[in-house]
């Protein structure tokens, strides 16, 4: 079994037209933010401290998405982090490349949830905890991110995000230092999930996804969900460029170590007894799946029998196996304006990778429903598994043609089952649940 297709995946675009190295959202016009701080306490060695992340209200009214990408000093490292305010967290919100020196989270709000507004003048986003490693300034360096301020789909609502970097002095030194943050102006969940009803059983689901032949390019709109086909096409994607600020701040910082609270997750529609709960905990405590909203009570929603689009499986394959951002694609895709904002650079990274295409008429139909041997395909092009040849004898296997060498792969590799009837149902919508289970089961592959 082949190892992932990727490298290190940097999450560098959320909504963009254009894509270049340094930074993708730097064609917007700019808005300015800042770091800030929550502590005035000195820092020592070993010490945790929290840094906000703000954006400058000036001129705008709300935030419905945004995309915070930059790193850290090598004397520190990412402990912790999270959507400024918890209780309103958005349900379209990917964090799960956020680790040790690596800033890349992004969130974007469905129209049923409430968008981000300000106080006093700026409106906190996020909040990143950081442990401290070793004595010396610790630099903490944006670079141009995105924000977005409204949910239509027109460049004059995106915004490259400037912040200046903040430096923190760990160690015994006395306080000093400036401040961060700043103004200038300037403007997805995505995801969905994935759903179908299953069977019972310890694991019954599997999956595939694909899309026969193909070409793609993404672009930005809205999304849903919607019918399925497969069809051909090649990728393409769009491409960007990056900005910054200066300003920094210095600060010193003790405090005790925080240790994370730890609570069994409670699923508002997926029991523990559920065959595909731990599949389910698993994606969430990951953060790759994030869930639909909460319930009254405050447990996730994940729809586990709803069917997935395409798009949706474009992110959980991007998430999932962690496949790299490509650098200089433009969006070519008769209907590139239908795939939502949030799935846009999941899409762009599946296609550029050849794991997911389009279709002959340059379509991608991101809202199409997508089959269970369409994301069997998906899987094992996005995690490197080698086709296998060995015959199927599942009932309905003469239904089973172009897909037969990755359904054998997943099959193999213990990825997908089928059906306690003896069938695979290769046509069939795959549900979120289903889905879910694969992807669970294909990134344990990984750790073998």
């Amino acid at each position: 079994m082949k190892k992932v297709i990727s490298i290190f995946l940097v999450f560098a675009l959320l909504f963009v037209n254009a894509f270049a190295a340094s930074s993708v959202y730097s064609n917007y016009n700019a808005i300015s933010g800042k770091m800030e701080l929550e502590t005035e306490d000195s820092i020592a060695v070993g010490s945790k401290f929290k840094v906000n992340v703000q954006v400058d209200f000036e001129g705008i009214d709300a935030v419905t998405a945004f995309h915070i990408i930059g790193n850290v000093s090598d004397n520190i490292k990412i402990s912790g982090f999270d959507f400024y305010n918890k209780d309103a967290k958005w349900s379209n919100t990917i964090s799960s490349k956020m680790k040790d020196q690596t800033i890349d989270y992004m969130a974007a709000s469905m129209k049923t949830e409430t968008s981000i507004t300000a106080t006093d003048g700026f409106g906190k986003l996020m909040w990143i905890e950081f442990e401290a490693l070793e004595n010396g300034v610790a630099t903490i360096t944006l670079d141009d991110g995105y924000v977005k301020t409204a949910f239509e789909t027109d460049d004059m609502y995106k915004r490259c995000l400037k912040i200046s970097p903040l430096n923190v002095t760990v160690g015994d030194v006395e306080q000093g230092g400036d401040n961060t943050g700043d103004d200038n102006t300037g403007e997805n969940t995505g995801g969905g999930s994935d759903d179908n009803t299953n069977t019972g059983g310890d694991n019954n689901e599997d999956n595939t996804g694909d899309d026969s032949t193909g070409d793609n390019t993404g672009s930005t709109g809205t999304g849903s969900s919607g019918s399925n086909s497969s069809g051909s096409s090649r990728p393409s994607s769009s491409g960007g460029s990056s900005g910054g600020k200066g300003g920094s701040t210095t600060v010193v910082v003790p405090t005790t170590p925080s240790v994370p609270e730890v609570k069994e997750v409670v699923f508002a529609d997926v029991e523990n007894s559920h065959w595909g709960y731990e599949f389910v905990k698993d994606l969430f405590t990951k953060e790759i799946v994030s869930g639909a909203g909460n319930d009254e009570n405050g447990n996730p929603i994940i729809n586990p029998n709803n069917s997935i689009t395409r798009q949706e499986a474009a992110k959980l394959a991007s998430s999932s196996a962690n496949i790299a951002t490509p650098t200089d694609h433009i969006h070519t895709f008769e209907d590139k304006d239908s795939i939502a904002d949030w799935a846009m650079p999941f899409v762009i990274r599946c296609c550029e990778a050849g794991i997911i295409k389009g279709y002959e008429d340059n379509t991608f139909k991101p809202n199409n429903f997508i089959t269970r041997e369409e994301l069997v395909t998906i899987i094992v092009k996005a995690f490197g598994i080698e086709l296998s040849e060995e015959e199927l004898t599942f009932a309905d296997a003469g239904e089973i043609t172009w897909s037969k060498p990755y359904i054998a792969a997943a099959i193999k590799a213990g990825i997908t089952k089928g059906y306690e009837d003896g069938t695979f149902k290769p046509k069939a919508n795959i549900t979120r649940i289903e889905a879910i289970t694969m992807f669970s089961r294909a990134m344990a592959t990984l750790e073998k």
